[in-house]
């Protein structure tokens, strides 16, 4: 189980204890946008920091407007993958891994801190460069 899956779950489990009964299905598209926010910021924050990086060598020839096309396909692609991923077999499969593991649940706020701390990282990269 990857660090996304652990995640995943612990956004699920926070989501699901505080569902009012048949609200299930709004904490499963809770966790699954958290888990794609996140992977999302992390390919932009990379990616621009690659741009930056190999930029600067004259080896790279793609252009602003194609590189923004490519993260727009690639956060999609990402949005229906995890919604994919973690449905059915995959949800239970992870959350049988994770019942032996302690059940303190932490804050969520924690959690989400750290996808909009990312985006303030990529909106100084991009004013700096």
């Amino acid at each position: 189980m990857n660090f996304f899956d652990q995640l995943f779950y612990k956004v699920l489990r926070y989501y699901q204890e505080r569902a009012r009964k048949g609200h299930f299905k709004k904490a499963i598209s809770k966790a699954v946008l958290y888990i794609s926010f996140l992977q999302i910021s992390t390919l932009l924050l990379v990616g621009l920091i690659l741009v930056k990086l190999i930029g600067r060598s004259y080896a790279f020839s793609m252009t602003e407007t194609n590189g923004w096309t490519l993260f727009i396909l690639s956060s999609i692609g990402i949005y229906f993958y995890n919604t994919l991923h973690y449905n059915g077999r995959k949800r239970m499969k992870i959350k049988s891994e994770m019942i032996g593991g302690h059940k303190k649940t932490t804050q969520i706020w924690i959690y989400w801190v750290v996808p909009f701390a990312m985006q303030a990282l990529i909106i100084i990269f991009l004013q700096a460069f």
